[in-house]
Parts: structure tokens; C-alpha cells; sequence
């Protein structure tokens, strides 16, 4: 790939703020789009029942109220990412997830066992209809290769009249540059389904680091550290997009079979 060539160029005296969001919009209902067409019908009756005053019952509606609620004391703030060092081999929450809003891993945790308590207990509360609103969420979150390593991507892009920063690249830019739906979006990717092993948390959050690692960076530390714009070939978005594909329809997959097993 063309960003194993990348040159930096032009050095900016001041570094930016990290982007909040994953995926945006778009990519979260893509694949809460994707989770809805696997769900059971005992865990599309349960969603019903969580969901039926505010969405209507379908959690596309719903993915993304985690990053609309970011700031807002009135819900449990739990960081929408995991920051693995560059060169971490594998996970340590004691490491990567004991600042004080955790991490996304311990988010999707939290917020299964509180729907594991619901599905038992068929007790609506408006801490499990949030519950379910995160995890929808964090899910989408993990996937996104940028928001599993310390160096979220918080470089400059070129050549761009917006010089939009990598992490929103990833976040957004690639899927617009699709000029797709989030509807046919979803239906593309399932009309080639791929075997995705389910793993846990942590394992889907170290793929998503390996991507970052080797592919948006090239192996190199020293651009994952760098605060001077890239540079992205005229290719870039298309020679991207097989790995979004693959990494919002391995969100959706593993979604719809985490929902399932809850509520089974």
C-alpha cells in the first residue's frame, strides 16, 4: 500500500485535540444495520421491549446516542476507546483501561451484564435501555482501527481543503467517498457473507490494533507519533475501503450474535 511510502512534510508547532467519534453516523447504523438482520427472535422481542418508546424498536435508530450523550452527567461516561501502546503484543486492562473513564472494552462488559440482569429479570429500567444503547455503540467503537492505539491519528491530512484529521478519515471519510446508504451499505455486505469468528472484546480490540499498526501507519512509530500533516495518495480512500468492509461487517456480526446470546 501506498501509505507504506508516506512522507512527512510540512511541521506544525501545535497538536491536536483527539477525535471523539467512531465511524460517525453512517458506519454505526451500518453496522447495528447488519447486527439487526441476524438478530433471533427472542433477542429482536427483547429489543422491542427496551426499545419500543424512543426507536421503535431497532437499535439502527439508536447507534449512535452513546456519542450525542459524550459530555452529559446524566449517563455513566465510559471512554469510546482503548489505547494500546504501539508495540503491545496483547491487552493489559490494567494498562490500557484504569483511567478514570476505563476504557470501550470495559464498557461493552458493563454493559452485557446489565442486559444479562434484564433479560432474567424483564425489569425495564432506564439504566438497561442505556445499557443497550452503549453496547450497540462500544461495539461499532472496537472495530474502528484508530480507536484501539495510544496514537489515536490526530495528524493533519493532505492534500484536503478541510485538512481533515486521520481519525476522521477513518471515521467518516472513507465510507462517504462510497456514496452509499448505510442501507445498502448493510446489504452489500451481506450479500457476501464471511465466516468472523465471535473472540471476545479484547480480541476484536487487538485486531483492530494490528490494522492500525500495519497498515494506517506501516509499522512506523515515528508516523504514528508525528504531528505533521500526511500526505494520502489519490487512491487512498478506495485502497481503504476493502477494510472498512471487512471491519463494519465484523462489528455487525459480532453484535447481532452478542445480542443473541444474551437473549437467548
Amino acid at each position: 500500500m501506498k501509505i507504506l511510502q508516506l512522507i512527512l512534510i510540512y511541521f506544525l508547532a501545535t497538536s491536536y485535540s483527539q477525535s471523539s467519534f467512531a465511524w460517525g453516523v453512517e458506519g454505526h447504523k451500518v453496522v447495528a444495520l447488519v447486527a439487526e438482520a441476524r438478530l433471533s427472535p427472542e433477542a429482536k422481542q427483547g429489543i422491542d421491549q427496551l426499545l419500543q418508546r424512543d426507536a421503535g424498536g431497532k437499535i439502527s435508530d439508536i447507534a449512535s446516542w452513546a456519542d450525542d450523550m459524550r459530555g452529559n452527567d446524566s449517563v455513566p461516561q465510559i471512554s469510546h476507546v482503548v489505547k494500546i501502546p504501539f508495540n503491545a503484543r496483547s491487552y493489559s486492562a490494567k494498562r490500557d483501561c484504569s483511567g478514570k473513564y476505563r476504557c470501550v472494552i470495559e464498557g461493552i462488559y458493563q454493559s452485557e451484564a446489565q442486559l444479562g440482569m434484564y433479560a432474567k429479570s424483564k425489569e425495564i429500567t432506564p439504566d438497561t435501555q442505556q445499557a443497550l444503547k452503549f453496547l450497540v455503540h462500544y461495539v461499532g467503537d472496537v472495530h474502528q482501527p484508530l480507536h484501539a492505539i495510544r496514537e489515536t491519528g490526530v495528524m493533519r491530512t493532505l492534500p484536503s481543503r478541510q485538512r481533515w484529521k486521520l481519525h476522521k478519515v477513518w471515521d467518516t471519510i472513507i465510507i462517504r467517498s462510497l456514496h452509499q446508504s448505510p442501507e445498502r451499505i448493510a446489504e452489500r455486505l451481506l450479500s457476501h457473507p464471511k465466516r468472523i469468528e465471535q473472540y471476545t472484546p479484547e480480541d476484536w480490540a487487538m485486531e483492530s490494533h494490528d490494522i492500525a499498526k500495519r497498515v494506517i501507519y506501516g509499522g512506523s512509530y515515528a508516523l504514528a507519533r508525528s504531528k505533521r500533516p500526511i500526505p494520502l495518495s489519490d487512491g487512498y480512500y478506495k485502497e481503504n475501503t476493502e477494510i472498512v468492509d471487512e471491519r463494519l461487517l465484523a462489528a455487525g456480526v459480532r453484535l447481532g450474535n452478542l445480542l443473541n446470546s444474551i437473549f437467548k
